[in-house]
């Protein structure tokens, strides 16, 4: 009876401290306003309601917009139903950890754990702001909370815990690794041969969460996994954002102490961390301890480590070295490598030192912690956003470690440490609250949005509305404030693309915080800080050419001097590579022949021999097609190295550092073929096969640039991705090479 009362204060004191903290959390959100990707989640959540604006970003995770949308349906539309419905799923998230920690704690070890996860200053920073961080986590730990349940307790938990993963992933999609500790359990408990029946029929649940979504993506992509293989594919491939970009896989594990707790990286605060860290290490050499000594009782071996006996002798030279190549691949290779070896290490770790206690959940966390540092070790993009994944088995680990120390002084005082804990986290938190309102990221923002709604009211209240064209470069806020779709504009750093963006696009108004010059807008409304560009006659036509594939159209437009309108119809500005123009069979014949150019760069196809006939079609009724392989020498589903596509035999080759192209009566110079990194610059070459090409240029017996004639058309091919090169070295004879080549004198 006292426990549980203990627990229900426990479960009022969370909910207390938590909410009433977050509620000023909120407030400060609601003085905000959103961030950029919440504007994203509220237009989904409208259209997930039947009240959608135009605008939306379907590729995004859905749930946390789902569950918005039924606010939205009772008629709350406002940007702050988004902060409360955030804090409120983050408090279940707090009393989940509880709950989990309860199974392993006492309930002042517990709710000491779970209110320095609840309010530490790292997640006061992120909560309540409308992103799918915090909630994902919620959902994720009360999956690894009925997963402890249905091994230990009822198999039946499974119904829940499949499920609630379900729900977690489809939250955030990079939390689905929340599986590998989950599958750590079901292992070490053999819950697979106990409990196949429950286990099968849960994931039969969490599919049936997922199919709906399947399904949208399906009718929307045609291609119902996408946006989940996209979003894991740029873990990969991302090499840079702003100045986010930080190659250094220690970068969270230096920062564990300042990011943890205190977000304090400078002074002595944060070595504080030091007094669990020892507890951890006491707790480790209690279990080896403890397997010592019942080797001694039971006398199974000369020696009390067993190191005489061949069977565990080889055990531990497998440990050490799983181990060790475990460090040695960390943020080095792939990380599912190194959460292969990691998962393995731990299981053989169980296996020799489970004591049938509490083992077995101890390792589940840290199996937990590893799985997500070594994911974002290995994603080249650092922020301190991503670190919140590690946050809960923090404070699991924090709270083992001050028990490893305390249960050495065997003193009933030791217990008062909890409660002076939840002060100290309490207190840090409340002064890092009042000090977040000057956070830069708040500040920008708050001033984004104040000028975004005087820009929309001036709009809205003084200009013509109906049936225009809207661009913004900031086109989230817009669309949410004004209620309707506001086209993208890139992101381009320098004012003549975006001027050559408006005028081949022909905008009606251009939403803005940058200065223009065109002599086709004018600006109608300006706070100093936001513009409104009205236009203002009909820009000259321009030569036409459609894009198809993704990547290219970032720069394509730039190389060919703005002399060519780039037609590409790309989701989200191709951010998660989504959109018709990324498949070449998308188009029919009839379309193609409306243009008088084709680019083809990093592309794909639904059928592929459709696709070649299609293009071959094209060339034969006298289009020209610029094609660039080197976009397709990786990956399973639209890999061309060692292939013939179009009757041209496709390879992977590295450039030489150095050479000209001579072209008609003219020889341009090139800059080094160097990669970013100061590396081999690899891209595809060509060969003719069952036809003629003649050859621009060549390397080692194979083209980098051919022209091939077939009908009254030609493919011009072009290798080792000359047109990034071109605009990434800012060569003005590469430039107008391709210029030259395509007849754009």
């Amino acid at each position: 009876m006292k426990r549980n009362f203990l627990n229900i204060l426990c479960i009022a004191t969370i909910v207390a401290i938590v909410g009433i903290v977050g509620l000023q959390r909120v407030q400060l959100q609601l003085s905000t306003g959103p961030f950029w990707d919440t504007y994203a989640f509220l237009a989904n959540a409208l259209y997930f309601a039947g009240k959608g604006i135009g605008y939306m970003e379907l590729e995004r995770p859905p749930m946390l917009s789902l569950l918005l949308s039924i606010i939205f349906m009772a008629g709350y539309v406002h940007e702050s139903a988004i902060y409360y419905l955030d804090l409120l799923i983050h408090i279940a998230g707090v009393l989940g950890i509880f709950l989990l920690m309860r199974l392993r704690f006492n309930e002042y070890e517990s709710l000491a754990g779970s209110i320095t996860y609840g309010i530490s200053p790292m997640v006061l920073k992120w909560v309540s702001v409308g992103y799918t961080d915090m909630a994902a986590i919620s959902f994720s730990i009360w999956a690894l909370y009925f997963t402890v349940l249905a091994v230990k307790k009822n198999g039946k938990y499974f119904y829940f815990a499949f499920p609630m993963a379900a729900v977690a992933f489809l939250t955030r999609f990079d939390i689905a690794f929340i599986v590998i500790p989950m599958t750590f359990m079901i292992i070490i408990h053999r819950s697979f041969l106990r409990n196949i029946k429950e286990i099968l029929s849960g994931i039969f649940l969490g599919f049936l969460v997922l199919l709906p979504f399947l399904v949208l993506y399906y009718i929307t992509y045609s291609d119902p996994f996408l946006p989940f293989t996209t979003t894991l594919g740029l873990t990969e491939t991302l090499q840079s954002e702003k100045v986010q970009y930080i190659p250094d896989a220690l970068y969270y594990i230096r920062n564990i102490p300042s990011m943890g707790f205190y977000l304090n990286r400078s002074g002595a605060s944060g070595y504080i961390i030091l007094l669990p860290l020892i507890g951890l290490v006491l707790y480790a050499f209690e279990i080896i301890r403890i397997r010592i000594r019942h080797e001694k009782i039971r006398k199974r071996v000369k020696n009390a480590l067993g190191i005489f006996h061949p069977s565990l002798r080889v055990r531990y030279v497998i440990m050490l070295v799983l181990t060790i190549s475990f460090f040695i691949t960390f943020g080095r290779i792939s990380y599912i490598i190194s959460d292969l070896i990691m998962f393995t290490g731990i299981i053989l770790f169980y296996m020799e030192f489970n004591d049938g206690k509490s083992l077995d959940i101890d390792l589940m966390i840290l199996c937990w912690l590893l799985v997500f540092l070594n994911f974002h070790s290995n994603y080249t993009v650092k922020v301190d956003r991503y670190f919140l994944t590690l946050m809960p088995p923090l404070a699991y680990l924090f709270i083992l470690g001050i028990r490893g120390l305390t249960a050495r002084l065997e003193n009933r005082y030791t217990q008062l440490v909890y409660p002076l804990i939840i002060l100290f986290i309490l207190s840090s938190s409340l002064s890092y609250l009042t000090h977040l309102s000057d956070d830069r990221d708040l500040a920008d923002a708050r001033n984004a949005n104040r000028d975004v709604v005087m820009a929309s009211s001036f709009f809205e209240h003084n200009l013509d509305c109906s049936d225009k064209r809207l661009v913004s470069d900031y086109w989230p806020a817009y669309s949410w404030y004004l209620r309707r779709n506001v086209n993208i504009m890139p992101t381009y750093n320098d004012t003549e693309y975006v001027v050559h963006e408006l005028e081949t696009k022909r905008y009606d108004y251009y939403f803005t915080f940058r200065s223009l010059d065109s002599a086709y807008y004018t600006t109608v409304f300006d706070s100093g800080s936001t513009r409104i560009y009205a236009r203002n006659g009909t820009p000259p036509d321009r030569s036409r050419a459609l894009y198809i594939g993704t990547g290219w159209h970032h720069y394509l437009e730039d190389v060919l001097d703005f002399k060519v309108k780039l037609d590409y119809d790309i989701l989200g500005a191709g951010r998660l590579n989504a959109g018709r123009s990324l498949y070449i069979d998308s188009y029919s014949p009839r379309e193609l022949k409306a243009y008088p150019r084709i680019f083809l760069f990093n592309f794909r196809w639904h059928d592929r021999n459709r696709a070649e006939s299609i293009l071959r079609d094209y060339v034969e009724n006298g289009g020209t097609l610029i094609i660039d392989a080197s976009g397709n020498l990786d990956g399973v589903l639209y890999n061309l190295d060692n292939t013939i596509f179009l009757n041209t035999t496709i390879q992977r080759s590295p450039a030489p550092i150095k050479f000209n192209v001579k072209y008609g009566n003219r020889t341009y110079t090139l800059s080094n073929f160097v990669s970013e990194d100061g590396g081999v610059w690899y891209g595809a070459t060509y060969s003719a096969f069952g036809g003629e090409m003649n050859t621009v240029s060549e390397s080692g017996g194979r083209t980098i640039i051919g022209i091939q004639r077939i009908g009254r058309g030609k493919i011009i091919w072009i290798g080792y991705n000359l047109v990034f090169h071109a605009f990434y070295y800012k060569n003005s004879d590469e430039k107008e090479l391709i210029r030259d080549l395509l007849g754009l004198i």
